[in-house]
């Protein structure tokens, strides 16, 4: 009868371990579900870093192309206004050479040479700044300004 108990209690012992080795067995599998889910998990975003990676460098590209239409843009505005101021003096200039040319020149005269860049008749620019017809067809022919 002592073998008996004993062999129960062998029996017992050995039903505790396999249970244990059960128990540790599903949760090893538990803890490689989980590894294997961290492995999934870090490979989707290591795809997410390369993907954000991508995106990033097509938009620095992007930009630095924007930036560098941005510059050039800003240069031929400048070269334009720098032209622009140059031919504004110039025009000064000019302006200021006519009106020291003709600055002993009556304002009637002067009038009726505008009237005639605007491709008014002698006959009008006559009536307009009541000077006689003769005088506007010869200060008109003065001025190479042949109608």
């Amino acid at each position: 009868m002592i073998y008996y108990w004993l062999y129960l209690l062998i029996f017992f012992e050995i039903f505790l371990i396999v249970t244990s080795l059960v128990i540790i067995i599903k949760k090893v599998k538990s803890i490689d579900a989980y590894i294997n889910e961290i492995y999934q998990f870090k490979n989707y975003y290591e795809d997410l870093l390369k993907i954000n990676e991508k995106v990033f460098n097509e938009f620095s590209s992007a930009y630095e192309e924007l930036i560098n239409k941005i510059e050039e843009n800003n240069r031929k505005l400048y070269d334009k206004i720098h032209s622009f101021e140059n031919d504004k003096t110039q025009e000064r200039q000019k302006f200021y050479i006519k009106k020291e040319k003709y600055k002993n020149i009556k304002k009637e005269y002067i009038e009726a040479l505008k009237l005639a860049q605007k491709g008014m008749g002698i006959s009008q620019i006559a009536k307009e700044t009541k000077i006689g017809k003769g005088e506007v067809k010869l200060l008109l022919e003065l001025n190479n300004n042949k109608i």
